[in-house]
């Protein structure tokens, strides 16, 4: 069974580093739309992963 996630949103926490940097990639490539989620002090590095992201893959992503 294949699971298609083109435009579908998902919910990612921790984004720009580690675990959550690998798998907003993998559901990027799979064309799905991500919420990038991580703690304040990260912000900068979020964003930057985030347009980087959009920039890449020709997906939307959101960042909080």
């Amino acid at each position: 069974m294949e699971i298609s996630f083109s435009g579908k949103n998902v919910l990612i926490t921790g984004s720009p580093i580690w675990i959550g940097k690998g798998l907003s990639v993998c559901f990027a490539k799979e064309g799905a739309q991500l919420t990038l989620a991580d703690h304040p002090r990260k912000e900068e590095s979020l964003v930057e992963w985030a347009q980087e992201l959009e920039q890449t893959h020709g997906i939307k992503t959101w960042t909080f």
